[in-house]
């Protein structure tokens, strides 16, 4: 298996294995068990949806699946911290990194270095509808540039750049009210479109 490959496997790992540890802090009742039982032996394909969080990469021209979560990494002066609302399921290799490119150059060019400080760019958007929980409507998605001490976490530039709802452990709930209850807890039919 080829380093990138390994790499993808770790990083779509890693994603599995935050919503699994999550599920302890998130509400979900025996309804929603008993519609999972249901759903998984009639084999239809059920996924969770949440936060996914991407970096830029090392040359910042495409995004890189974060390999920890926000709240242990430390991005660097220069670099783009990416969300989107995404759906993880069996046969679904990658959670979707926004669509937007990290272009650093663009988000915070206009935002002067300060000393003690690193500038960080970020992307948030909102996936795809068919995600969506019922009755949600995601709004616009956003960009911009966040002037942060040096020693900040990938968190502490999300909290800066958006308003966050976060789960027991700090995992990502909402950003920007949006999921306005949702926490990945609860299993959904994977959507026709996403197989």
């Amino acid at each position: 298996m080829s380093q990138k490959r390994i790499k993808k496997f770790g990083a779509v790992l890693f994603s599995f294995l935050s919503i699994t540890i999550s599920l302890a802090g998130c509400s979900s009742n025996s309804q929603t068990a008993n519609t999972t039982e249901n759903s998984t032996s009639s084999n239809s394909a059920v996924g969770y949806r949440y936060w996914g969080y991407s970096q830029s990469s090392a040359d910042g021209t495409s995004w890189t699946t974060a390999m920890e979560g926000p709240a242990t990494t430390n991005p660097a002066d220069g670099t783009v911290e990416g969300w989107n609302y995404t759906l993880s399921a069996e046969g679904i290799v990658d959670p979707s990194a926004p669509a937007a490119q990290p272009d650093f150059a663009k988000l915070c060019g206009a935002t002067t270095a300060t000393d003690g400080e690193k500038r960080v760019g970020y992307i948030i958007e909102f996936g795809d509808p068919v995600i969506y929980p019922e009755g949600d409507s995601a709004p616009e998605a956003s960009s911009g540039c966040v002037s942060v001490p040096i020693d900040a976490t990938g968190l502490d530039v999300l909290n800066k750049a958006s308003e966050v709802r976060a789960g027991e452990g700090g995992f990502i709930c909402g950003i920007n009210g949006f999921p306005s209850k949702d926490c990945g807890a609860d299993p959904i039919a994977v959507p026709e479109s996403l197989k």
